[in-house]
Parts: structure tokens; C-alpha cells; sequence
């Protein structure tokens, strides 16, 4: 209790409440690590946004091709025999069915990749615990030093002071014990004076 109020506060100036400054310090330190992880975490969203937006209209141009190109060949291959029009409709399946295992790779890396910033993410929120209850610790400790020293000094002053009073009280009572001798003297016997020391 007593090194508690030994540690300093600040005045809100909005509420007028009393802020202990450890608190003011971790809000600090707390608002900085948030606003960088926050930063970090929107720009890594903003890549990944824009990673998908691309690839998505990567495969909306390839649908598209393949679309124009499959109409353009079966017009052609029209007035061709039916045994060459299924064997290039084969051949085109074929291909298409090439291009859509790439394209669903592809969605599986990007999910991976989805994945790991998601586990990324909460390693950094374990982190950002891990790093604001060490700082909180720190600035526990360290006001903890702070106000023993400043008890200590504060002992020692009162110590001091104690001596002093003692010493004074030792004189004035000396001082009082030469003035009765000197009274006491003055009615039974000649007048003598005493210096008090």
C-alpha cells in the first residue's frame, strides 16, 4: 500500500481523475505495439486482396479466351466430319481441364498462404501479450525501487531530524537544571552567575 502511493500520478485534463503514470506508460507502449501490428496486419491483408483480385481476373481472361476460341472452332468445324469435330472437342476438354487443375493449385497455395497469415496473426497477438506483461512488470519493478528509495531516504531524514531534536531537548534541559542551580544559589548564598552554555 505505501509504495503505491508512492508512484505519480497525472491529472486527466478532460475528467480531472487521478492517472497513475505506470498506467499512462503502458497505455503508451500498449497503443504503439497495437498500431504497428495493426498497420502490418493491413498492408499483409491488402497484398493478399490484391493478389486474389489479380489472379481472379487472370482466370476470367482465360475463361474468356477459351470461350471466344471454343465458338471460333466449333463455327469452323462445323462443315468438318463429326468424327474430327468430337476429336477436337476432346482435345479441347483436355486442355481446359489442364488449365482448371492449374487454376484450383493455384487457389490451393493461396489459401496456404491465407492460412499462415492467420497462424502469423496469432503469433503476433501471443507476442504483443507476451511483450506488454513484461513491459507492465518492468514499470512495476521499477516504480517498486523507486518509492523503496525514496522511503528509505525518508526514513533516514526523519532519523536525522530525530537525533536533532534530541539534542536540543538534551541542551534545554541542561540549560533549565544551570538556571535552577543559579536561582537556588541566588537565595541561600552570594549572587553568582553562571554562563549557560
Amino acid at each position: 500500500m505505501n509504495n503505491e502511493k508512492q508512484i505519480q500520478t497525472i491529472t486527466c485534463p478532460h475528467c480531472g481523475k487521478e492517472i497513475p503514470l505506470t498506467d499512462v506508460l503502458t497505455k503508451q507502449i500498449e497503443d504503439k505495439i497495437r498500431a504497428d501490428f495493426d498497420a502490418q496486419l493491413k498492408k499483409k491483408d491488402a497484398e493478399l486482396q490484391t493478389s486474389l483480385k489479380a489472379k481472379d481476373d487472370e482466370w476470367k481472361k482465360l475463361l474468356e479466351q477459351d470461350r471466344i476460341r471454343i465458338q471460333q472452332a466449333a463455327r469452323k468445324e462445323a462443315e468438318e466430319s463429326l468424327s474430327v469435330e468430337l476429336r477436337d472437342l476432346r482435345s479441347q476438354l483436355a486442355e481446359k481441364s489442364e488449365r482448371l487443375k492449374r487454376a484450383e493449385e493455384q487457389e490451393l497455395q493461396l489459401r496456404k498462404k491465407q492460412r499462415e497469415l492467420e497462424e502469423r496473426e496469432q503469433e503476433l497477438n501471443l507476442e504483443l501479450d507476451k511483450r506488454l506483461a513484461e513491459q507492465k512488470k518492468k514499470i512495476y519493478e521499477t516504480a517498486k525501487e523507486s518509492a523503496a528509495v525514496e522511503i528509505r531516504d525518508l526514513k533516514e531524514q526523519l532519523t536525522a531530524k530525530s537525533k536533532e531534536l534530541d539534542e536540543a531537548r538534551k541542551i534545554e534541559l541542561e540549560a533549565r537544571k544551570r538556571l535552577r542551580e543559579n536561582l537556588h544559589a541566588g537565595r541561600h548564598g552570594p549572587k553568582t552567575f553562571h554562563k549557560v552554555q
